[in-house]
């Protein structure tokens, strides 16, 4: 196939609870895959029903096509979004006619949207389907989902119609399998570690006068911050232990509860609950952590968590529940603490036990630091990504 001298990328994401330029966790995924599609194409052209902001930086040199948002009940809004894909389809025709061939048609898996694929598929050109949860079942479980039987066809659809389709974690792409009935390989997140300042190799001390212990995410229940805030308690009625801070970062629909939760405990004082920030501004507030925290309950198995690489650059000790990617990724130990999801008196205790030993807590940053810089290099996985296209970019 011939193809321009200028080397094109189209990136789609038509969910709407993905606000490109946002706060959220997968608002900061996308932003990342930009970036590194930025670095390596002459022209990137982003399709998105919910831009969130005006591209800035790196990201001014995006051609933006933004779309609208479907309304009203949630059965319109199904049909809107599988319209949407026609509008998407016509856009990547225009991509096409204007005499930008793309070279790699990038989507975020999302409910209903399947044509982008397929007319990848067609056209012969490369196409990567990047899928980061079981959406069929994350919204029967926590919203609502009237057309099912539509919803899993053009899923399978999707799945089928890439070139290189992949899930961010093992159980995520079991899922996809089993959906499509075909192989979905790995490619776990990533992280940017030249965003983060590591702590110091000599310093021994805590970065403030006593421990600080962070969290960062949008506070959903499977986030279990009920944890955190149980971590916080324990160390305020331990009296072998000087208090330690909690340093709350993000927001969401738990975010009023988990307050109300602070001042039960009486832990005002030494609890700052940031509420949403700008994703240019978590570098910074990491860099006051010391012990990084990423609790998940026993059935949270599929995530693949941006928190937990961004900590590890940040030079932060990390506690974590180990879910099926995280424990597969991390050495136990020696990279983080890994305990057994959804065990709270274990996951508290190794907060406890970090609080009290400084020396093991820097040694677990600096080596999670060198996991990140090593192996979760956003451009590493970008890579990996790309070349799983290789067979059809040369035909």
């Amino acid at each position: 196939m011939i193809r321009g001298s200028r080397r094109t990328a189209v990136y789609i994401c038509t969910d709407p609870g993905v606000p490109v330029l946002g706060s959220k966790g997968s608002s900061a995924h996308v932003r990342a895959v930009l970036t590194e599609l930025l670095a390596r194409f002459d022209d990137v052209h982003l399709i998105t029903c919910r831009l969130g902001g005006r591209p800035s930086g790196s990201l001014s040199r995006l051609v933006v096509h933004e779309l609208g948002r479907p309304a009203g009940e949630v059965s319109r809004r199904e049909r809107d979004l599988v319209a949407l894909d026609g509008e998407v389809v016509r856009i990547l025709r225009q991509i096409d006619a204007g005499g930008s061939t793309p070279d790699v048609v990038y989507q975020r898996y999302s409910l209903w949207s399947c044509d982008p694929m397929e007319l990848a598929s067609s056209r012969r050109w490369p196409a990567v389907l990047e899928i980061n949860a079981p959406l069929i079942d994350e919204q029967v479980r926590h919203r609502q989902l009237v057309d099912r039987p539509t919803a899993t066809e053009r899923s399978v659809r999707a799945i089928r119609g890439a070139t290189f389709a992949f899930g961010v974690s093992g159980a995520v792409a079991d899922w996809a399998s089993h959906l499509a009935g075909l192989p979905v390989p790995v490619v776990a997140n990533g992280v940017d570690p030249a965003r983060f300042t590591p702590v110091s190799a000599s310093m021994s001390a805590w970065r403030g006068d006593v421990p600080t212990i962070g969290f960062v995410g949008t506070f959903k229940p499977w986030h279990d911050l009920d944890t955190v805030i149980e971590a916080g308690a324990a160390l305020a009625r331990d009296q072998s232990t000087r208090t330690a801070r909690l340093l709350l970062i993000g927001d969401g629909p738990e975010l009023a509860r988990v307050r109300r939760r602070v001042g039960d405990l009486g832990l005002e004082s030494t609890t700052e609950v940031t509420g949403a920030v700008g994703g240019d501004q978590i570098p910074d507030l990491l860099a006051r952590v010391d012990i990084a925290l990423a609790p998940y309950a026993a059935n949270a198995q599929y995530f693949s968590p941006l928190k937990v690489f961004e900590y590890l650059a940040a030079g932060a000790a990390v506690v974590a529940s180990g879910i099926e990617g995280l424990g597969a990724d991390l050495v136990d130990g020696h990279e983080a603490v890994l305990v057994e999801p959804g065990d709270r008196s274990a996951f508290v205790a190794a907060v406890r036990r970090l609080c009290a030993d400084r020396e093991l807590t820097r040694s677990l940053g600096r080596t999670g630091r060198a996991a990140a810089c090593a192996r979760f290099g956003w451009d590493r996985a970008v890579d990996t990504i790309l070349r799983g296209t290789e067979a059809v970019t040369v035909a």
